[in-house]
């Protein structure tokens, strides 16, 4: 059998997108099932493969469609050749030989669409040659908006008779199984036979296709370090030399830590922050969450700061119990401290100070929220309670409940999806939650309790650990 989809470049055309990275995936699928791949096109140089079916094309894309797959359809070198019809967006979920029935002239696809019943993601010809004339009509009554190569070709085949041309026997198929496409990243679609793609689907589609289908490459996402290792480790030494005072281990008890991130949701969770405060329970700041907190008459016991970097210096503020700074925070961070007659408690991070004799290291992961967790725990907190934790931006775009500056890599936005749940976040945010479920349920084995309050992200990671759902994630356009 042969799969046949198309890829004209039309730069010019207002939806027009590289289509390459989707056709890879639907050759992989074609190869699994020993079927032949060819690409309709007038530009084998942008193929880049050997799969290229070669015609002279008309410039506006709708008629460029029609007319490259009427020249196959009419070839008489393909007269007798089984021929799948699909998107470029599409790939093989099964094997179509042994789906699509070969009894008819035609099978096209149909369901409730608003603008056609026909989709052309999948049509199967049984003999092109019997039903080319099908398409000469529709090409020649096709206009140029989006969509018209479909209405003008399903057209063609429903008033086939009244035009004089030869009476096709067309089978009408359900999308559902035939051209189905996958409502969210979570959707478990394998019983399908054409997966298609079609619209912004396309934008997970890569991450898709390796995790449910184990075909293409997937997509990776690295969050590394925003600081070398090298000067990670000359702050630790220069924070070594100022003598301050470790906080050590500490034995278990039954106080509550409220550990407070900035994550966009923060002021709604305001007023149980405050009661957890008057309450008693220990509060711990997170980087700038401190300011924020204090402006609204919270005084955190304690203010956590992990990032080695000097702009951090910004976030120290007076009106905190006692600042938790890491030992691997910049000179800058421990020179502003001092610059306010602060006297902070120094704690060591597992990745920058292990050649430090005899230092209690605490890990967790490469941000602050997650680390912070840990670092509770080794103060003897087993009761955690996270606030501002959302992983994700909230739906006017901000990230935090504060405005704060955002390095490149930072302001890189991906979209996410937990189930049918999307949001849009960045790569270090994404790591975070991704890594949230197997470090809390390392902490909870060590006797930890922890309730994670909110909206967002890994809010919703949380409460769908039970489910096992996946966590997928694809560059945001």
């Amino acid at each position: 059998m042969n799969i046949v989809s198309f890829y004209a470049p039309r730069p010019e055309h207002p939806f027009f997108q590289d289509y390459r990275p989707y056709l890879a995936l639907l050759r992989e699928s074609c190869a699994r099932f020993g079927h032949q791949h060819l690409v309709l096109t007038d530009d084998p140089m942008e193929i880049g493969a050997d799969d290229a079916y070669v015609v002279d094309l008309p410039r506006p894309l709708m008629k460029a469609v029609l007319a490259a797959q009427y020249a196959y359809l009419a070839d008489p070198a393909n007269a007798h050749e089984p021929t799948l019809l699909v998107g470029a967006d599409c790939v093989l979920a099964n094997d179509p030989a042994a789906y699509f029935p070969t009894d008819c002239d035609l099978a096209v696809t149909v369901g409730d669409f608003a603008d056609c019943r026909m989709n052309t993601g999948a049509i199967f010809v049984p003999h092109p040659c019997q039903v080319a004339e099908i398409w000469a009509d529709a090409l020649a009554h096709v206009g140029e908006d989006w969509g018209d190569d479909q209405t003008s070709l399903y057209r063609a085949i429903q008033e086939r008779p009244t035009h004089g041309l030869w009476s096709a026997d067309v089978r009408e198929l359900p999308v559902d199984p035939f051209n189905l496409a996958p409502e969210f990243p979570g959707d478990d679609c394998r019983r399908g036979v054409v997966l298609h793609f079609r619209g912004p689907r396309k934008r997970w589609m890569q991450s898709y296709c390796q995790s449910w289908l184990g075909i293409g490459p997937g997509v990776t996402l690295n969050a590394v370090p925003n600081t070398s290792e090298a000067d990670m480790a000359a702050n630790v030494d220069a924070c070594m030399e100022r003598g301050l005072r470790d906080i050590g281990l500490r034995n278990a008890h039954e106080q509550h830590a409220v550990l407070v991130g900035g994550g966009a949701s923060l002021e709604s969770s305001l007023h149980e922050i405050k009661w957890r405060a008057a309450q008693g329970q220990t509060i711990f700041a997170l980087n700038g969450t401190a300011k924020w907190l204090a402006d609204r008459g919270i005084v955190a016991d304690y203010a956590v700061i992990l990032d080695p970097r000097a702009s951090n210096a910004g976030f120290i503020d007076p009106r905190v119990g006692t600042w938790l700074l890491a030992s691997q925070c910049a000179p800058e961070v421990f020179d502003a401290a001092e610059s306010q007659r602060i006297r902070p408690l120094v704690w060591h991070f597992l990745e920058s100070a292990k050649h430090i004799p005899d230092a209690q290291l605490v890990g967790g992961g490469i941000t602050v929220g997650l680390t912070a967790m840990a670092l509770a725990y080794t103060m003897g907190y087993r009761m955690l309670h996270l606030y501002g934790y959302d992983s994700s931006m909230a739906d006017d775009g901000s990230a935090h409940a504060y405005a704060q500056a955002e390095s490149a890599p930072d302001a890189q936005r991906l979209e996410v999806w937990s189930g049918r749940n999307r949001f849009l976040t960045s790569p270090a945010m994404y790591a975070q939650a991704r890594a949230f479920p197997e470090w809390a349920a390392k902490l909870a084995n060590e006797g930890a309790v922890i309730t994670v309050h909110g909206t967002g992200l890994l809010p919703t990671v949380a409460r769908q650990i039970d489910a096992a759902i996946p966590l997928q994630g694809e560059l945001a356009a």
